[in-house]
């Protein structure tokens, strides 16, 4: 299987698209200098800090517990929250669709109705003070019949509006093409 470099703007999304005759497979690629790996780092470390810091500034034992579990919970749901992200894929081939999705793997067999479908939303996040944050978050759906499936999401900044469009075009196109090809076969 050989990386796919014709579709522009998948290296700056942090995102592997490998493909041969026979299969595809569409994953996140990790990149420690990406904004949301950088803020679940800050999450943890910050988790780890309310659970640690009891034990050293207080002797009231329920301080110590409430500090510990806030903290773990916060540093657990960061791990957990990293780890969804890199386990994410989707694969195409031998007539059917393998994918990770928010950690629960599932393989659903291509028919003739199976295709895909992306949304692009616009995410804003805004505090008092500051001119926040926009970015894009795309997902996209196997359809199947009357089922509607997340197989993939991916994000990125709002600046680059036009190459994600482009980009999730490209990628939707690509499935697409795979899943007719497996119904042929």
């Amino acid at each position: 299987m050989k990386k796919i470099d014709k579709i522009d703007f998948a290296d700056e999304a942090n995102l592997e698209i490998k493909s041969s005759n026979a299969t595809l497979h569409l994953r996140h690629k990790l990149n420690l200098k990406a904004n949301a790996v950088t803020g679940l780092i800050v999450l943890f470390s910050g988790g780890l800090f309310l659970a640690i810091i009891p034990f050293i500034k207080s002797t009231d034992t329920g301080s110590k517990f409430l500090g510990l579990l806030i903290g773990l919970s916060i540093s657990i749901f960061s791990i957990l929250s990293f780890i969804r992200d890199q386990v994410g894929f989707v694969e195409i081939k031998s007539r059917e669709v393998t994918f990770r999705y928010n950690l629960r793997l599932t393989k659903i067999p291509i028919t003739g109705t199976t295709k895909i479908k992306t949304d692009t939303e616009i995410i804003s996040i805004r505090r008092v003070g500051t001119l926040g944050s926009d970015f894009i978050k795309t997902t996209f759906y196997l359809l199947d019949n009357d089922n509607e499936h997340p197989i993939f999401a991916f994000q990125t900044k709002k600046a680059d509006e036009e190459k994600t469009k482009k980009l999730s075009v490209a990628i939707s196109n690509l499935l697409n093409e795979k899943i007719h090809l497996r119904t042929i076969i």
